[in-house]
């Protein structure tokens, strides 16, 4: 045997191996190969099959996540979302700090524990105050005299906060006055009274404020500080049973009454019999 004919008998099933090998697709289920001079790892991602060029979906590693899986935490690591707390562990909204660190503000919670408390003077049932103030109406059986609300007992007694510079403040005992005569006419004994405020304005104007009543008008002074005492603001009526303890506090910012309002007036009036008779 020749050595030519040796060495083709030692090529030939080599050469047969390799073209079997370049005819192996690189890609399982794709028939195509990558073009001449370049490996997978150097195509371009702009080339990888996406779903919207009709080659469907790109490939993807079972072992890396997908973008639902992952959230950001705050130093901008991932965290999978089963690490995330369930809802019913989350603390409530007003146990949140803000972010710059500062203290929450106050909330009110649905059992009113925040809320601040009211002036135990304003709390139905409680017994009427015990203040001595003098009283200026002119017309008062007890003009010029000091006493308080314990002259009124066994009465159902009307106690509004006034200040004889403000208009508004008239308008309301003028239409105290009205009421005072319509429920004596109806047989619903009712007292009026108001206490003016300290405020040298007021002090200087009780003319103005006695001009437009006839019940008592007690004048609050620095030592007494009625108001302050009770809680109470312009505007504001406390109500006292015959007793002597408190049916209702009525705001005037929350619970308005301007009694010239033919509404609010019947309204009023109507609260003045349902607690006379005891129904309030």
């Amino acid at each position: 045997m020749s050595l030519r004919t040796l060495v083709a008998i030692l090529v030939l099933p080599l050469s047969s191996a390799c073209a079997t090998e370049q005819q192996t697709p690189l890609f399982p289920g794709s028939d195509t190969t990558p073009a001449e001079g370049t490996t997978p790892s150097e195509t371009p991602d702009d080339e990888q099959p996406s779903p919207d060029d009709g080659t469907g979906p790109a490939p993807t590693d079972a072992s890396t996540p997908s973008p639902t899986d992952v959230v950001a935490a705050v130093d901008g690591s991932a965290a999978p979302t089963d690490a995330i707390a369930p809802t019913d562990a989350i603390a409530p909204t007003d146990a949140l700090v803000p972010v710059d660190g500062s203290a929450a503000p106050d909330t009110i919670a649905q059992d009113g524990s925040t809320a601040p408390a009211p002036n135990p003077a304003q709390i139905p049932g409680v017994t009427r105050p015990t203040w001595q103030l003098v009283d200026f109406q002119p017309v008062s059986p007890r003009t010029g005299q000091t006493y308080g609300l314990e002259a009124f007992d066994g009465t159902l007694t009307v106690v509004a906060l006034h200040s004889s510079w403000c208009g508004y403040c008239r308008s309301q005992a003028e239409k105290m006055e009205q009421l005072y005569y319509e429920l004596d006419a109806a047989g619903t004994r009712v007292q009026m009274v108001s206490i003016n405020s300290l405020d040298e304005s007021a002090v200087t104007n009780q003319a103005n404020l006695s001009a437009v009543c006839t019940f008592p008008l007690f004048q609050d002074t620095p030592e007494a500080q009625v108001w302050a005492s009770i809680g109470g603001t312009k505007d504001d009526f406390y109500i006292y049973r015959a007793d002597g303890t408190l049916a209702q506090y009525i705001n005037h910012r929350s619970t308005p009454y301007n009694l010239s309002v033919e509404d609010d007036y019947n309204r009023f009036r109507d609260l003045l019999v349902e607690i006379a008779a005891g129904r309030q």
